[in-house]
């Protein structure tokens, strides 16, 4: 953008005259590769001042890491492309994603989504979310389709016949916005069915939203985090694995890390019938490309490469920790040639890099880059931590206690620091679990259990939403310490998800209810409700 303003203001001769060295300066602004292209402002700067005739600023240079291209997954890039030929027929297709933290599952769904997206797909993506502190989830219904829902909800308005109104009012037990939508105001509610049959009817209502989104393309649904994901998604897709997908132009792409299941995500997996695919960590010369990528290298740097190799086993995101706290230390600098230097010698000079003071473990890397951050950042992160991995914008200002001006001065830094990332117009999104795990974890308990309450008074005086978020609601509570509320707070949300046919979250919210309640004549209650709504309904009792 900068090189494009110098080319006009010297093609409408605002600028007299032009050096070679100012017209080699834009050319490398303009030029397409990144290895190639002026891309910090400190080059800039030190080129201008050289144009000018005056010393360079001795202010701070700030650098930053480019996104790297794919690294090592040309195969699996190659089946992908296949399945998607194959949608574009009609071929619907379920794939699972599998690798372990950090390896890059996020990153390659995303590739593939802009791949997607290049051949005519609508996108739609969500996640499933771990609970707020304990990392265990206890998650509403569906919530990893919420992104699938809104995109339906904007047809729906846009096109009132997409779906039919008796669908809209099954999907609106589970999803409360689309009972607003005008032809569903007035239809009656679904007929009472027995808990199988109910279940049964909103896997279809689902396939019908599907089946509706996919009507003027393909359609691309991207799932990530199923380790967190609550039973009746899983569910849904072992439904739809059951050859309902047949002549839909439908791709559903789910991710989950390995050595983190759940009953519910372990019979998924063994009843669908999906392409799978398993993500291994990047080998020294994925490491080295990986590298050169993110630095804008015109030459890779293999003893870099192999001292990072070696220290993170070719994970991904330990790999781009470790070079952002190069950097932001000063062991990894620019020279006045714009060419990355390792103190004291250059990249590939004989360095030895086992002797850097850099941090020895993950944590501490995550923690010294939140520690990196400005005071009121770094507030603010912590605050995001104690709501969870999607951070609400609604909750985010007033659980920092942040002012309007500094709230969006903080939420920019962390943006620009890839802390968080823009998830949709309401929320935002840690860039990885980890970093929003190492937050968490190192806030003082007393600071942590009033970030909680202060969560839980905000989303209380929410009168529009907060009996969707109930069970989001007696986590905060619990975490507060507030068990005596935390317990009425769970037994609301399990009340409700009964009457919405949801029984797993209404078993979990029963049985947390249960464990934060210690005297016997408080648990008499919903015990009888837990057996005789839930496990007796749903043929579980034992």
């Amino acid at each position: 953008a900068l090189g494009c303003i110098f080319h006009e203001l010297l093609a409408a001769s605002v600028v007299q005259g032009c050096s070679e060295v100012l017209n080699d300066l834009i050319l490398q602004l303009l030029n397409p590769e990144p290895a190639r292209r002026v891309g910090y402002v400190a080059d800039v700067e030190r080129v201008l001042a050289r144009f000018a005739g005056e010393p360079p600023s001795e202010a701070a240079s700030v650098y930053y890491l480019y996104r790297p291209v794919i690294s090592r997954r040309d195969d699996h890039l190659a089946t992908m492309d296949r399945l998607m030929s194959g949608i574009v027929k009609g071929q619907g297709q379920i794939v699972m994603i599998a690798g372990e933290s950090g390896v890059g599952k996020t990153r390659f769904v995303s590739e593939i989504a802009t791949r997607a997206q290049a051949r005519g797909f609508q996108v739609v993506t969500g996640h499933g979310e771990p609970a707020s502190g304990s990392g265990t989830s206890v998650g509403a219904a569906f919530h990893p389709l919420r992104g699938m829902g809104r995109a339906m909800l904007d047809l729906c308005w846009d096109l009132p016949d997409a779906l039919s109104p008796p669908v809209l009012k099954i999907i609106a037990q589970v999803d409360p916005r689309f009972a607003e939508v005008p032809d569903a105001i007035h239809e009656p509610e679904p007929p009472n069915l027995p808990p199988e049959a109910s279940r049964y009817r909103l896997f279809v209502a689902f396939l019908q939203v599907m089946r509706a989104l996919a009507t003027n393309g393909p359609l691309l649904v991207v799932l990530d985090d199923l380790h967190w994901a609550d039973p009746m998604t899983l569910n849904f897709i072992g439904f739809l694995s059951q050859e309902q997908l047949v002549n839909a132009r439908v791709l559903l792409i789910g991710t989950r890390r390995l050595g983190d299941s759940s009953p519910a995500l372990e019979d998924m997996l063994a009843s669908t019938q999906a392409e799978r695919i398993n993500l291994g960590s990047l080998d020294e010369a994925g490491v080295s490309e990986m590298v050169q990528d993110m630095l804008a290298l015109d030459a890779p740097a293999p003893s870099l490469a192999r001292f990072l190799t070696r220290h993170t086993g070719g994970n991904a995101f330990y790999v781009g920790e470790y070079l952002r706290a190069a950097i932001a230390s000063g062991l990894l600098w620019r020279d006045d040639d714009r060419g990355w230097k390792v103190q004291p010698v250059d990249v590939d000079g004989p360095v030895e890099y086992d002797k850097l003071d850099l941090p020895d473990s993950m944590q501490a890397l995550v923690l010294a880059r939140i520690e990196r951050l400005p005071h009121n950042a770094r507030a603010l992160v912590r605050a995001a931590a104690v709501l969870g991995r999607e951070v609400p914008l609604d909750l985010l200002g007033p659980t920092s206690g942040l002012s309007e001006g500094v709230l969006l001065g903080g939420v920019a830094t962390l943006l620009r620091e890839q802390v968080l990332t823009e998830s949709t117009a309401a929320s935002l999104r840690f860039v990885h679990q980890k970093v929003r795990e190492v937050a968490y974890d190192n806030l003082e308990p007393e600071r942590r259990r009033e970030l909680h309450r202060v969560a839980a008074l905000v989303l209380e005086s929410d009168n529009a939403t907060w009996e969707s978020r109930l069970g989001e609601l007696g986590q905060h509570w619990e975490h507060a310490g507030e068990l005596g509320r935390a317990h009425g707070v769970y037994l609301a949300g399990a009340r409700v998800a009964v009457t919405r046919n949801s029984a797993d979250e209404a078993e979990k919210l029963f049985r947390s209810s249960l464990r934060i309640t210690t005297t016997a004549s408080a648990r008499v209650g919903p015990l009888l409700e837990l057996g005789s709504d839930v496990l007796w309904a749903y043929g579980r009792m034992e």
